[in-house]
């Protein structure tokens, strides 16, 4: 198959869907400084499914709370702006790329979000750990692979030649994209991350989560999510697309300054929230299957 050039891949992206209008909202007031909890409250009600999720996500073991959050205001007023936008972001996202109910023989897309959501508890885990933005590093962490999933569900001709070249020659499917389309999943998720405006330090992780000395200095969170990438590959959480581990960037260690000591304690600080990702990739996408309490009350 000849590569696509990219732009046949941006026509294409024009299927992907924007992001709903309630998780959009939510981003616009936390960009402009809005403070009130109760704003953004108002927004997630609007959304049933979408309020649903953020319950129960928020009341996940991998989240931690010390008690159960029983309402949307509750949930805002314990979270705080910055963490209510990562989870609703995670959870709008998400609920448009759904496991698949049989899942694939070559690619399980639960499997999939479960990597994806081992790397978001590390990459917050991580930022923790050097000071940075764990609920940005959290987001990151969660929608890193987005284009690969993008790629799944609407270039399913062309993944399935990316999966069977992976197959044929034993190689990580990062190397599979690019030899079958000219370019991988990064370069599909930059795309439809500035396609959802999401804020720039969550685009430059998607971008370039495998070589973050792209990004540099500005933008941290491409190393923090590249470091938490290849330690949920290493732990064996979910499944990314292959189980090929990709080499450890010095440079993005020696930028947040960590050493393997101090990244045991980020793999300490996580190891029980990572038991728990199962349940949570069923509570963002809306599982009805997942436990948890659901909205009591509109208020």
């Amino acid at each position: 198959m000849s590569p696509i050039v990219l732009r046949d891949l941006d026509r294409g992206l024009r299927q992907v869907p924007a992001l709903p209008t309630s998780a959009a909202r939510i981003m616009e007031l936390n960009a402009a400084g809005e403070i009130d909890l109760e704003a953004y409250a108002s927004v997630i009600r609007m959304d049933s499914g979408l309020a649903a999720s953020v319950v129960r996500v928020v009341n996940s073991p991998a989240l931690g709370l010390d008690h159960p959050v029983q309402s949307i205001r509750e949930a805002c007023f314990c979270l705080g702006i910055n963490a209510l936008q990562s989870i609703v972001s995670g959870c709008a996202v998400m609920a448009q790329f759904p496991p698949d109910a049989q899942g694939q023989r070559r690619f399980d897309r639960y499997a999939f979000w479960e990597h994806c959501a081992a790397t978001a508890i590390l990459s917050a885990a991580i930022a923790d750990e050097v000071g940075a933005d764990s609920e940005a590093a959290f987001t990151a962490g969660l929608l890193h692979d987005i284009g690969r999933v993008v790629l799944d569900i609407h270039f399913p001709r062309q993944f399935r030649a990316i999966l069977l070249y992976r197959d044929r020659h034993d190689v990580w499917i990062r190397d599979a994209e690019a030899g079958v389309l000219g370019f991988d999943h990064c370069v599909v998720g930059e795309r439809v991350a500035e396609r959802w405006g999401l804020p720039r330090p969550i685009i430059e992780a998607i971008a370039h989560h495998h070589q973050p000395e792209i990004s540099g200095l500005e933008y941290v969170h491409a190393a923090i999510v590249h470091v938490a990438d290849i330690l949920a590959r290493g732990m064996q959480v979910g499944n990314p697309g292959d189980h090929a581990m990709p080499l450890l960037s010095e440079s993005a260690l020696r930028q947040l300054g960590l050493n393997w000591p101090r990244l045991r304690l980020c793999l300490e600080q996580a190891e029980g929230r990572l038991a728990d990702v199962g349940a949570l990739v069923g509570d963002m996408v809306g599982n009805a299957q997942a436990s948890g309490p659901g909205v009591a009350e509109s208020h």
